[in-house]
């Protein structure tokens, strides 16, 4: 019924129960909801979502350290190292400039010690691979008639002059300052035979048992597979930087090209650095996990271990700038500077712990929280037998089936079709009842016969039954039938 009310833009839809009694369709929605609960339930268990599973929080302490290969290494001499320049040997593809105060041409080697290699922080170390090491002294060069002053400019001018250092000078109207450069880049060397060692500890909440373990304690049952090696608990975890580094799945190492950095900024010339220059950048994941073998989730295993990975990121990797003061700086009333300073840039191997993996623990609450999401999946059946219901079957089948599927229902028509059928019940109730008011005396019906009259019957004397025959002037008896 078409409508200008504006109630008719307010519909209200709701389902409608339809049961579809044929027998091909109930067998292939019963199989399809078979074929469903199979497939969710085996994804299910196969990755243990039925458990409650969670990231342990982890916390890491590393450090590195000397070893017997790193102090062998730094007692050979720069030509039996392979990537140390000397005199004796050029390591002519050692050739990088990234700009004209960072440049990586041709870099000896320097024995630094462990402290002057290794920077702790949190959760992470980093081993120096490659410095840029730069000495400045400045001093005020205002031309006064202060004697001594201009004797101290000129003995810094002569120092200056003595290790070739490069002398810039700033004559402003106020402060007059002048300073002197050098600058060397070199290798550490042996730093890739130094040991990173690290103990790590896990901890879980209470909805996954409350774990907790430690690396560094014994009787935690805490294993640490890294590579080949299985460091149980208690024991100590040490590995070289070389090893580490070894274990990325990149198959980067300090002697490889970088070629996630920009080309030689010198013209035409497309040289790349080797890692050693750039440093690089591990993620060490530390993976826990407490499944059975199989890779199968316990109800309760309280049998955590963990293992490594590594990978390893290109680009530029460093502590940077580490400034060390000589001599700490002098202002003299004109605004000038007199200091002496060393300056470290640094690149090098940052190794970045990161705890992860997964640890299953059975909860009720969230076991049933899956299964109730699975069983949602079996309106994937439902919706597609109503598609091959309504749609698919031949002969208007499918037509029959979606008039049924849908109607329109409004006050009106409700009330209307309410109205004529109360119309209907209300006239068959009153045929009946007229029905059983005049019963029907038919011709051809057989009435009951008379009761025949008992031994005891004595008519009237009076009674003559052919005194009172007076047959109809209209009457014709029917001639017989002729019974041949």
């Amino acid at each position: 019924m078409v409508t200008n009310d504006w109630r008719a833009l307010l519909p209200y839809t709701t389902s409608r129960r339809l049961r579809v009694d044929v027998w091909q369709l109930g067998l292939t929605y019963k199989v399809l909801q078979l074929a469903i609960l199979i497939f969710v339930g085996v994804d299910i268990f196969n990755r243990n979502a039925w458990a409650h599973s969670e990231v342990p929080a982890g916390r890491i302490n590393s450090y590195g350290e000397s070893t017997d290969r790193f102090k062998d290494t730094v007692l050979l001499d720069d030509n039996e190292v392979n990537y140390c320049s000397s005199p004796e040997s050029i390591r002519s593809d050692h050739d990088y400039v990234f700009s004209e105060t960072y440049t990586y041409v041709n870099p000896p080697c320097r024995v630094l010690d462990p402290e002057e290699v290794v920077t702790k922080s949190i959760g992470a170390v980093t081993f120096t691979t490659s410095i840029i090491e730069s000495l400045e002294f400045g001093w005020s060069c205002d031309p006064t008639d202060d004697s001594t002053q201009q004797v101290h400019a000129d003995e810094m001018t002569t120092r200056c002059d003595d290790i070739n250092g490069t002398k810039h000078e700033a004559l402003g109207q106020i402060i007059k300052q002048c300073k002197c450069t050098t600058r060397e880049t070199y290798y550490v060397k042996g730093v890739e035979h130094m040991g990173v060692v690290f103990e790590h500890g896990y901890s879980t909440t209470g909805k996954a048992g409350d774990l907790k373990g430690s690396s560094a304690v014994k009787g935690f049952g805490l294993s640490t597979k890294i590579g080949p090696n299985t460091f149980k608990g208690g024991d100590r975890i040490i590995m070289s930087l070389e090893e580490i580094i070894a274990l990325n799945s990149q198959e980067h190492t300090l002697d490889s090209i970088n070629t996630d950095v920009s080309k030689d900024s010198r013209a035409n010339n497309d040289a790349l650095p080797f890692f050693r220059v750039t440093g690089m950048k591990l993620k060490v994941d530390i993976e826990y996990e407490n499944l059975h073998d199989g890779g199968r989730a316990g109800l309760t295993n309280k049998d955590v271990d963990a293992e490594v990975t590594v990978s390893a990121m290109g680009g530029w990797a460093g502590q940077g700038a580490q400034v060390f003061y000589i001599r700490a700086p002098i202002l003299n009333e004109s605004g000038a500077r007199t200091y002496e300073k060393m300056v470290r840039y640094r690149q090098g191997v940052e190794v970045v712990f990161v705890p992860a993996g997964t640890v299953y623990w059975f909860d009720y609450q969230h076991f049933i929280t899956v299964f109730m999401g699975a069983y949602l999946f079996l309106a994937v059946a439902v919706a597609i037998m109503d598609f091959v219901a309504f749609n698919v079957l031949p002969n208007g089948v499918s037509q029959v089936l979606y008039a049924k599927r849908a109607e329109r229902v409004s006050k009106v028509r409700s009330t209307a079709a309410l109205a004529s059928a109360s119309a209907s019940a209300s006239a068959s109730a009153s045929a009946s009842a007229s029905a059983s008011a005049n019963p029907c005396t038919c011709p051809n019906s057989n009435p009951s016969p008379s009761p025949s009259p008992g031994p005891n019957f004595n008519p009237s004397p009076n009674f003559n039954p052919s005194s009172n025959f007076h047959p109809s002037p209209n009457f014709h008896p029917s001639p017989s039938p002729d019974p041949s």
